[in-house]
C-alpha cells in the first residue's frame, strides 16, 4: 500500500513540474515575443511621450534640495535630478551657509548665472523678496539661476 502511495506521489510531482516547465516556456516565448514586438515598433525608444501628450495638465513641481556641505555629492545628486522626466519642473537648492565649496562647484560644474538684487534691495517682506526673486528667475536664459 505504502508503495502504491509513493509511486502516485512521485508521477503526480512529475506532472507538477512538467506544467511549471510548460508555463515557464510560455512566459519565455511571450517575453520574446514582446521583445520583438518593441523593437519593430520604435516606442520603445519614445519613453517621454506620454509627458508630452499631457504635459498641458501636469502641475508644474518644484524640488527642493538642502545642499549644507555637499560638495562631495551635490553634483551627482543634482545630475540625478536634472534627469527625471516630467514637462514642468525646477529644482532649488538650498545652501544655507555651508562651510566647504559647495557653491563653487555648483557654479563650476553647471555654469550658474549669479543675478542682481539692485531692484528689490528698497523693498522689505516677504512677499516682495518672493515677488523679484520670480521677476529674476523669468529674466535668465537658462535652466539653473544663483539666488543668494
Amino acid at each position: 500500500m505504502m508503495e502504491s502511495v509513493f509511486i502516485v506521489a512521485k508521477y503526480v510531482g512529475l506532472v507538477v513540474i512538467f506544467a511549471g516547465l510548460v508555463q515557464y516556456t510560455n512566459y519565455f516565448i511571450q517575453l520574446l515575443l514582446a521583445a520583438f514586438q518593441l523593437a519593430k515598433s520604435g516606442r520603445a525608444a519614445k519613453v517621454d511621450a506620454l509627458w508630452r501628450r499631457y504635459s498641458d495638465s501636469a502641475p508644474p513641481i518644484a524640488i527642493l534640495v538642502p545642499a549644507y556641505n555637499e560638495e562631495k555629492t551635490i553634483v551627482e545628486s543634482l545630475s540625478s535630478l536634472m534627469a527625471i522626466q516630467y514637462p514642468n519642473y525646477e529644482v532649488i537648492i538650498i545652501n544655507d551657509g555651508s562651510s566647504d565649496a559647495t557653491l563653487e562647484v555648483l557654479k563650476d560644474a553647471f555654469n550658474l548665472v549669479e543675478t542682481s538684487k539692485a531692484s528689490c534691495r528698497d523693498r522689505q517682506g516677504k512677499w516682495w523678496k518672493s515677488r523679484c526673486a520670480e521677476r529674476r528667475y523669468q529674466r535668465v536664459p537658462g535652466t539653473f539661476v544663483l539666488l543668494r
